[in-house]
């Protein structure tokens, strides 16, 4: 957790074109690398789950540097922007059935938006899960990506943790089905992770669509049917984040729903998953000259006001005659214009100086482009007292 936590602001200023580089390497080593005998699949999807992780990697390196902001328009003069940011420290916590395409999206997205992440993949597939991270990792600088090994006592504590800004977790249940059903049942008024299907027969179409909207939960829903008006009734109708209609699986990559009701919030898939691994911040530039400008002294010879010289240091007619013993450098007065003289720049004056002329100028100086009579030279100046 303290690696990650030290790497964070290193990687979050990382230009977002370079953690997609990083990861476009990292998915092209995850394309190599299958393990079967964990995960208890055979060979061929086994590989189909590699190959969609990669593909989800791919598809964030692509999405990642196109991660949008926002422009206000504010006055015409500032630039007011929305800008999303980093997170933190991501945790990120993956089941066994699908080890690789599951975490690839979560390690994804959280790594392209400048997050570091501490990856805890499920015990019981410990070595595919860790093998496809330090495929990530070996690509990532050092605590960008650390990886933790453990069971759900692990995880929790991981989940808890006052250094973890985000919590990201996609559960397994073996696939069950249940028959007879009533809507009294808990399986048919709780939301249940996992392939479990309960059965209930109902007289009508519209019946069914009355009880399958009567439900505090909303995630997803399936409607199998072979008449599309029950089919365009059905998406419109039912109010969960995902509907898909003769199918279990499938559809276009990218996708990106948000559940109702008490299924949740934020988004789990496609571009808006970006969002939920960034924090926007709202950014409002005003131009310098709003509140004026001030000069800093590089040089005394050049730059430094006389001591009757009433002009701020841009004064060239006067920058140039005073000696830098006519005056106290170390002493000055900021002072805004009046607003007779309007908004120009600040103004800097030399306080504690003596009154008098400088030396080979008589009377006052005369306001910046002026065409006054030239000044006499008086020669040497008399000795005067060195009281401020």
């Amino acid at each position: 957790m303290g690696r990650a936590r030290a790497a964070a602001p290193g990687w979050a200023r990382t230009p977002a074109a370079e953690r997609a580089a990083a990861l476009t390497k990292a998915a092209a080593a995850v394309r190599a690398a299958v393990n079967e005998r964990e995960t208890g699949k055979t060979r061929d999807d086994a590989l189909g789950g590699v190959d969609a992780g990669a593909g989800t990697l791919v598809q964030y390196v692509e999405l990642g540097p196109r991660h949008r902001g926002r422009s206000l328009h504010g006055s015409w003069s500032a630039t007011d922007l929305m800008v999303p940011e980093p997170r933190g420290v991501v945790a990120v916590l993956t089941p066994w059935n699908d080890p690789v395409a599951v975490a690839a999206g979560l390690l994804g997205a959280a790594l392209v938006t400048g997050n570091t992440v501490v990856h805890k993949p499920s015990e019981r597939c410990p070595a595919t899960g860790r093998r496809f991270a330090q495929l990530l990792a070996e690509q990532l600088p050092d605590g960008v990506l650390e990886i933790l090994d453990g069971d759900g006592s692990v995880g929790g504590q991981l989940a808890s943790a006052p250094d973890v800004d985000v919590v990201a977790h996609g559960l397994f249940y073996p696939p069950t089905v249940l028959a007879d059903c009533t809507p009294e049942m808990l399986v048919f008024s709780e939301e249940t992770f996992g392939p479990v299907a309960p059965v209930r027969v109902v007289p009508d179409f519209d019946t069914a669509l009355r009880e399958a909207a009567d439900d505090r939960y909303g995630l997803a829903a399936t409607v199998l049917t072979a008449d599309m008006g029950h089919a365009q009734e059905a998406w419109r109708a039912l109010p969960v984040g995902t509907v898909k209609i003769n199918d279990v699986f499938g559809g276009a990559p990218g996708g990106a729903s948000q559940p109702r009701r008490a299924s949740g919030n934020g988004f789990g898939f496609g571009p808006e998953l970006l969002d939920e691994m960034t924090a926007m911040k709202v950014v409002h530039i005003s131009p310098p000259n709003t509140w004026g400008t001030l000069a800093r002294p590089t040089s005394q010879r050049n730059i430094l006001p006389g001591p009757s010289c009433q002009h701020h240091l841009r004064c060239p007619p006067h920058s140039e005659k005073f000696a830098p013993s006519d005056f106290f450098a170390d002493r000055w007065a900021l002072r805004r214009p009046s607003p007779r003289e309007g908004k120009g720049p600040l103004q800097v004056r030399a306080r504690g100086h003596r009154s008098a002329a400088p030396r080979g100028v008589s009377g006052p100086n005369p306001p910046c482009g002026s065409t006054g009579p030239a000044p006499r030279d008086r020669g040497p100046a008399a000795p005067r007292s060195s009281a401020g």
